[in-house]
């Protein structure tokens, strides 16, 4: 009995963890949330760099690749391959359709792999995508990934507090 009640109790668990989950992931969100600066905050490197490849895994998951031009906080590293969850907007088909919209260098926020977590509780296999870092996105929001462009991109980044002011200002 104690078995069947463990076992009906990590059934629930998983349920519980999965179907919100699911939810948010399938269904679009009735309200859009600004960046913030906590979510800027929450991401544990933000580096500059140009867009080298892109592929849907899922639908709206895409593994991007980019080669690291600057890195402001956290990790350095020549090249950073990262798992995007766009569920709030969905996600451009293909690197060109990309580029288009975002530009070639882009600012990017990287944050930690939630889908091992998922992985355990719910035993779905997400494979290699499941340990890559991703980019940070607050629900809802917009992900941390701004199109480079000089004078707007620089601005962000002072305000966001990740690069000092230019001196005399």
């Amino acid at each position: 009995m104690a078995r069947v009640a463990l076992g009906l109790f990590r059934a629930t668990i998983v349920s519980l963890w999965v179907v919100p989950l699911g939810a948010h992931i399938v269904h679009a969100c009735e309200a859009y949330q600004p960046m913030t600066q906590e979510t800027v905050d929450a991401a544990r490197t933000i580096f500059r760099g140009k867009i080298s490849d892109y592929e849907i895994v899922r639908s709206n998951w895409v593994k991007l690749r980019f080669v690291v031009t600057e890195t402001y906080r956290g990790l350095r590293q020549d090249e950073w391959t990262l798992l995007w969850i766009n569920s709030t907007y969905g996600v451009p088909e293909d690197l060109e359709t990309f580029r288009g919209a975002n530009g070639d260098e882009m600012v990017v926020g990287v944050t930690t792999n939630r889908l091992l977590e998922l992985q355990q509780w719910s035993g779905q296999s997400f494979g290699e995508i499941s340990t890559l870092p991703m980019v940070m996105q607050q629900p809802c929001g917009p992900p941390v990934m701004l199109k480079w462009n000089g004078g707007a991109a620089s601005n962000a980044l002072v305000h966001w507090g990740i690069v000092p002011p230019p001196r005399g200002k």
